[in-house]
């Protein structure tokens, strides 16, 4: 017949086979779950850092006195720098 662990196994089955589904279908939601969160982190991720990359972000901030004649031509004379623009900030 079997081993006594396999024949508990079996009773088991045949006797709770309703509880068996049901921690299936939890089992299966659950993973269902976790997968469709991971899944949507990463697309967000991905999004989020290609939309941060178009913006063409700042690679330095240069801070001057306000009226400080020439700056702006000399920086754009740097070699290597695309844009250079006037920003005005408060603290």
């Amino acid at each position: 017949m079997g081993s006594p662990r396999w024949q508990k196994i079996r009773r088991d089955i045949t006797s709770q086979w309703a509880r068996l589904l049901l921690v299936a279908v939890a089992i299966a939601a659950a993973l269902i779950g976790a997968g469709t969160i991971v899944t949507s982190w990463a697309l967000v991720e991905r999004a989020t850092d290609e939309g941060y990359r178009a913006s063409n972000p700042a690679a330095i901030t240069v801070r001057v006195r306000a009226g400080a004649a020439g700056v702006l031509e000399a920086v754009r004379a740097v070699p290597g720098v695309r844009d250079v623009q006037w920003r005005r900030t408060m603290s």
